[in-house]
């Protein structure tokens, strides 16, 4: 995996965990101050779904890119056929 792809996966991920962090501190001062906003923690919840896929994906492409993952070549016009 090149540099610049090492650090363009680390600028991605940093504004990520920050709106996870934000979301699960939003949900645990609610949580601390008794406030039962069900809206609110759905919201949360579906934030933090979603910074994990990002992530996941995220990982594969390194991984795939250090030959961490494997692949496998294909034709793509056999595949549509």
């Amino acid at each position: 995996v090149s540099m610049m792809s090492l650090s363009l996966a680390h600028e991605i991920r940093q504004p990520l965990f920050s709106m996870q962090t934000a979301s699960s501190n939003i949900r645990d001062y609610l949580a601390k101050e008794n406030v039962i906003i069900p809206q609110v923690i759905s919201a949360s919840k579906v934030i933090e779904r979603g910074v994990a896929r990002i992530d996941r994906q995220i990982k594969f492409l390194k991984d795939v890119g250090s030959g961490a993952q494997e692949t496998e070549r294909f034709d793509a016009g056999e595949a549509v056929v």
